[in-house]
């Protein structure tokens, strides 16, 4: 078991990694930009890619999502033609996506230049990045391929020198070419990344099968089918925040709205890093244990207790230090946003527990129940959102996000029992209630402690305990000694 957990740690940690090395080559990236293209450059780059993102995702099919699930599965199977029918249609199909991708935008770059910008003068810089879209779309297929065939080191490499690479490539752009080069080093970005991915793809042993007709039929299908619906999920999201968005300016007014999105954006960025991170080999690793209920089960509750021990100091700091964090990440005119992201801190922690277990759905293919379980995660974000904020105002929506999850949460628990028999264990039940219990306290402190500085000092107490509880059992569940890491690292040459 101890193993499992170490894996589990493992492939967190070199993810996570990877990403931290990227939030900080980005902000280079972007100081870089700010200098050399100033506030004019900046906005084109976001628009540009943004439309880049949108056509992507519009003409993926959600197949990267899919494809992880499906090579997964036949990787786990090991029968060799299964596998050689399975890579051969996802690449083929993601081939086709991606050129259509870059059709698509050629065709229509007068339209989306007078949508985006009102003018068509920039219908040729975007009828180049059609070159962007297909390079982009073929190397994520190669990382679905690498992460469906869990090959996680490799993943947390191309990560970082994918980033490096388009980095290194775009400042000599945006430096003799202004803002003409943003489009060139979009497209090499894109290139550099594909270049990469396909060094570490082409390691891959690939049964040779020819592929017919039927068996490309049979294979797309199912990838589109599930893919689809992880694209109505991506709609979906965005609905909902579009909605939300828009019940805040009419209910409220703008400033409103501004405060909300801030402290969202922030609430979500600690956890969504870890998330992601723990993500990436959860999935394919799930689709593995497919066949035996109890795996399924085991792989869920291990999961789980990581998710909440790695998980938790981060939501438990973000309440404590909301203040700080509004602060430096805004400015003073953001303090109304303070208590929002404090309360936001509640749906995150539902986030974290019900994350582990709405894989499962996914894992069985079950694309219809997903797309259910996302329509009714929509609604209630919505309609809980308007109903807070009629009532207590700013924080009264915040709180509407945390009631969304715990609602959701028992809907996902009930449906994921009914239809496969998992279940979350008393263990990780006491753990998701226990450190809950703690959050709410924490939240609660400031009308039960009138005096700030002694209610900060009960939270920064609650924050280096909780800290060293999932220090240590974390330490327990991974065989894991700071003792015996200090004299590794301390231990002294043998030519000394």
């Amino acid at each position: 078991m101890a193993n499992n957990y170490r894996q589990i740690f493992k492939s967190s940690f070199l993810i996570g990694g990877a990403s931290g090395i990227n939030m900080l080559i980005g902000l280079v990236k972007v100081k870089f930009v700010a200098v050399l293209l100033g506030p004019d450059g900046v906005g084109l780059l976001g628009v540009f890619n943004n439309l880049v993102m949108l056509v992507q995702s519009c003409v993926g099919l959600g197949l990267n999502n899919s494809g992880v699930r499906q090579i997964a599965d036949a990787n786990t199977s090991g029968d060799q033609k299964k596998i050689a029918v399975t890579l051969g249609s996802y690449r083929r199909l993601v081939l086709i996506t991606g050129i259509l991708g870059m059709i698509l935008v050629g065709a229509f770059c007068v339209p989306l230049s007078k949508l985006s910008f009102g003018t068509p003068k920039y219908a040729l810089m975007i009828a180049f990045l059609g070159i962007s879209i297909f390079l982009s779309v073929i190397a994520s297929g190669q990382t679905c391929l690498l992460q469906g065939m869990r090959r996680i080191r490799e993943i947390a490499i191309v990560n970082v020198l994918g980033t490096l690479i388009a980095t290194a490539m775009a400042i000599p752009c945006y430096y003799f070419w202004g803002l003409k080069g943003i489009v060139p080093s979009l497209i090499l970005l894109s290139a550099g990344n594909l270049l990469v991915t396909w060094y570490f793809a082409r390691k891959i042993p690939i049964p040779k099968e020819k592929l017919m007709l039927s068996d490309f039929k049979r294979e797309a299908f199912s990838l589109i089918r599930l893919g689809v619906c992880f694209m109505a999920s991506g709609v979906l999201g965005m609905a909902s925040a579009y909605f939300i968005k828009i019940i805040l300016i009419r209910e409220a007014d703008l400033v409103v709205s501004g405060y909300y999105q801030a402290a969202f954006n922030l609430s979500g960025v600690l956890i969504g890093f870890i998330l992601t991170a723990m993500g990436t080999d959860y999935y394919p690793r799930l689709v593995e244990k497919i066949k035996s209920r109890e795996e399924v089960n085991r792989e869920v509750n291990e999961q789980s207790e990581i998710a909440y021990l790695l998980g938790f100091p981060g939501v438990l700091f973000m309440v404590v230090f909301a203040p700080l964090a509004i602060h430096v990440v805004y400015s003073a005119s953001f303090t109304a946003a303070i208590l929002p992201l404090q309360l936001f801190m509640l749906g995150v922690w539902g986030r974290i527990i019900t994350w582990p277990v709405g894989f499962v759905l996914l894992a069985y293919n079950a694309g219809g129940w997903f797309l259910f379980m996302e329509c009714l995660g929509a609604l209630l974000q919505v309609g809980l959102c308007w109903l807070g904020l009629s009532l207590w105002g700013l924080n009264g929506a915040a709180v509407g996000f945390g009631g969304m999850y715990a609602l959701w949460g028992v809907v996902l628990f009930i449906l994921i029992f009914w239809k496969y028999r998992v279940r979350l264990n008393n263990i990780q039940l006491f753990w998701g209630i226990f450190l809950g219990g703690i959050l709410l306290f924490s939240l609660c402190l400031p009308w039960m402690v009138g005096n700030f500085w002694i209610q900060w000092g009960i939270q920064l107490s609650l924050l280096a305990g909780a800290c060293l509880l999932c220090l240590r059992q974390l330490q327990k569940r991974l065989h894991f000694s700071l003792v015996e890491l200090k004299q590794k690292i301390f231990k002294p040459s043998q030519n000394g």
